[in-house]
């Protein structure tokens, strides 16, 4: 039988807070050096590849937490929109409706100095990750989704916080 499932909302706050608990399960990793045919227009993401081009090194997440759209001040803003961290606590979840994670981590400029990049991705990982940066993906690594994009070039000295915000719809 094939039907139209729905996953509850308090599924979601469930798998959010689970993922909450876990950072240390999840690299953001960097890749594409070399430039796109069009290196301003990047090409598609291709959702059947299972590693980012040409990787350059992978970071651990040190914080995953929900966020909600705010119109009054927020942690960042992406695309014109605030975003506000919620409290860790189911009521939080439900009170704000949260279907957004973002995963958090730092990149210090040793890591990659002056380089540029065109992806950006999202990996799990069945070893705990505590060292602040990685040459190469480890054993038990798993591309979650990535995003191709215009190249992101390292300022001089930079230590930047990056935040990959995920949809959390439903599933299991």
């Amino acid at each position: 039988m094939i039907t139209s499932f729905c996953f509850t909302q308090s599924n979601r706050y469930n798998k959010i807070l689970t993922l909450i608990a876990s950072p240390s399960s999840y690299l953001i990793g960097f890749g594409q050096y070399d430039p796109w045919t069009l290196d301003y227009s990047p090409p598609v993401p291709d959702p059947t590849v299972t590693d980012i081009s040409e990787p350059i090194g992978f970071i651990p997440v040190q914080s995953i937490f929900g966020v909600a759209p705010t119109t009054s001040g927020g942690l960042f803003t992406v695309g014109g929109v605030n975003y506000q961290q919620l409290s860790p606590t189911l009521s939080a979840l439900q009170a704000n409706l949260c279907s957004l994670v973002c995963f958090q981590g730092t990149l210090y400029h040793s890591d990659v100095p002056q380089q540029s990049w065109r992806e950006i991705a999202l990996y799990s990982t069945a070893t705990a990750q505590t060292a602040e940066f990685i040459n190469a993906p480890l054993a038990g690594t798993a591309l979650i989704g990535y995003e191709n994009m215009s190249p992101t070039t390292r300022q001089p000295g930079a230590v930047e916080i990056i935040r990959l915000v995920l949809s959390i719809k439903g599933g299991l």
